[in-house]
C-alpha cells in the first residue's frame, strides 16, 4: 500500500534536511524523497513536524524490564550492581515475561526498529519471535572465577541454540564479554576465538565508574573489594593501566561497541582507536545520570571523529525506552549540538554497527522505518522538551 507524506522537514540522514519535503512510501519501502512534489495518484498527507528514520537502539537489556522503579537512582555503579544481585531472585518468570512484552511494545510504539539487546538468559527469546523489531541478541558472558570459565561459556553456547529454536526469524546473535572487570583472561580468550571464527559483532560495557579502572591500575577500589568479598581474586593481576586499555587487546577485531564510556577521556579514545580499527561508541545518557549522576564527555568523542551510537540501557536504570528521550537529555546539557548529528547517532550509526544496510536513512529502496517527531522548532531545525515521536511505518 502506497502512502505519500509531506512535513516541515524530512531528515534523510544521508543528505541535508529537506524543508517542506515529500516522501512516497510503498509499504515499508522508500520509493522517493524530494524537495518537490512527487508524481503520484496517492493522496498527500500533510504532517506537522519532522519526518525521520526509525531509531536503532544500540544498547538495551530487555530482560531487566521487570526492575522498573526498583533500583534507587544515584547510588553509583557498584551499589547498582549489588542491588540487582540482591533483588533479581524475588520475581517470578510470569511477571518477568509480562514486563518484557510490555517493554517490547513500548519500544515499537516509540519508533525503534532495531535493537542490540543484552541477554544473560532466555527470558526475552519468545518476544523476539515477533519480528516487528529486529534484534541482535548479545549473549553476555561473565565470571570472575577461572574454574568456572568453561561452564559459563558452554551456557552461552546453549543459549544460542535456544534462541535459534524460539526465535528462528530473529536469531542474529553474538557471545560477548560483560565488562573488563567481570571477565577472566581465559573467558576473554574463548569469546575472542568464537567471535573471530564466526565474525560476530562484539560489545562491552566500558568505563562506567572510577572503581572499574582502579581495580586494574593497582588492585584497589570498590569493585575490587566487592569481588574479593564474594569470590576469589587470587588470579587477578593489576596492569598499571585503566580498564579499557588493559583488556582491549583481548577483544576480537570484529566490529566492537563500547557502551557507556562515562569516564573515557581523549587519551583513552586515541589509544583505543589505534589498537582497534572497528570501534563504535554507545551512550545511554539517562542511564548514566540514573546510576552515576554523570554524563560522558561527548566533546572528546566528537573531536576525535568517533562513530557514536545511542541506547536506552534497561528499565533498571531508566524511566523510558525511548531514544528521543536520550537525545533530549543530551540537548539539555549540550543545547548547541545539532539535532541532526544526534539523530544520526540514533539511526544510521547504530544500523551500521549492526550491519543493517536497509535501515538508518530515508533513501530510495531502503526500509528504514519512518517516524514523525511533533512539537518541533522548525526555525532552528531542533526538537523541544515537548517533542514526541510517533511511528508512521
Amino acid at each position: 500500500m502506497q502512502r505519500y507524506y509531506t512535513a516541515n522537514y524530512i531528515f534523510t540522514i544521508d543528505a541535508a534536511p529537506i524543508k517542506d519535503g515529500y516522501l512516497l512510501m510503498d509499504g515499508n519501502t522508500v520509493v522517493a524523497v524530494s524537495s518537490k512534489p512527487i508524481e503520484t495518484n496517492i493522496a498527500l498527507q500533510k504532517l506537522e513536524g519532522f519526518i525521520v528514520p526509525g531509531f536503532v537502539n544500540a544498547h538495551c537489556h530487555l530482560e531487566l524490564s521487570y526492575l522498573k522503579n526498583q533500583i534507587t537512582p544515584g547510588t553509583g555503579l557498584v551499589n547498582f550492581v549489588k542491588n540487582i544481585l540482591a533483588i533479581r531472585a524475588n520475581y517470578g518468570l510470569t511477571l518477568i515475561k509480562d514486563c518484557i512484552e510490555s517493554a517490547y511494545e513500548e519500544m515499537y510504539e516509540n519508533g525503534i526498529v532495531a535493537v542490540a539487546d543484552i541477554s544473560n538468559d532466555d527470558f526475552t527469546f519468545n518476544a523476539k519471535a515477533d519480528t516487528r523489531i529486529y534484534f541482535h541478541t548479545l549473549i553476555e558472558a561473565f565470571d570472575i572465577v577461572p574454574a568456572q570459565t568453561k561452564t559459563i561459556f558452554d551456557k552461552c553456547l546453549e543459549l544460542t541454540k535456544t534462541l535459534q529454536q524460539l526465535a528462528p526469524n530473529n536469531q542474529a546473535h553474538s557471545i560477548v564479554p560483560h565488562a573488563a572487570y567481570t571477565v577472566t583472561p581465559a573467558l576473554f580468550k574463548l569469546i575472542k576465538g568464537h567471535a573471530t571464527k564466526h565474525q560476530q559483532l562484539q560489545s562491552m560495557h566500558n568505563q562506567e565508574c572510577v572503581a572499574e579502572s582502579q581495580m586494574f591500575e593497582n588492585k584497589r577500589g570498590a569493585f575490587y573489594d566487592f569481588f574479593t568479598q564474594h569470590g576469589s581474586m587470587a588470579h587477578f593481576e593489576s596492569t598499571g593501566k585503566n580498564s579499557l586499555l588493559s583488556v582491549l587487546p583481548n577483544l576480537s577485531n570484529e566490529k566492537t561497541l563500547l557502551v557507556h564510556n562515562t569516564f573515557t577521556d581523549g587519551n583513552d579514545i586515541a589509544k583505543a582507536m589505534a589498537l582497534h580499527k572497528k570501534l563504535f561508541w554507545c551512550f545511554c545518557p539517562n542511564a548514566n545520570l540514573y546510576i552515576e549522576n554523570r554524563l560522558p564527555d561527548f566533546d572528546v568523542f566528537i573531536n576525535a571523529g568517533t562513530t557514536c551510537c545511542l541506547g536506552t540501557d534497561s528499565y533498571a536504570s531508566n524511566y523510558t525506552l525511548n531514544l528521543l528521550d536520550e537525545i533530549k537529555t543530551i540537548l539539555k546539557f549540550k543545547p548547541h549540538y545539532p539535532f541532526e548529528m544526534l539523530l544520526k547517532w540514533a539511526t544510521l550509526n547504530g544500523a551500521q554497527f549492526l550491519g543493517l544496510d536497509y535501515l538508518g536513512s530515508i533513501t530510495a529502496g531502503k526500509k528504514p522505518g519512518i517516524n514523525l517527531i511533533t512539537n518541533c522548532d522548525a526555525s532552528t531545525l531542533n526538537i523541544t522538551t515537548q517533542s514526541k515521536v510517533k511511528r508512521l511505518h
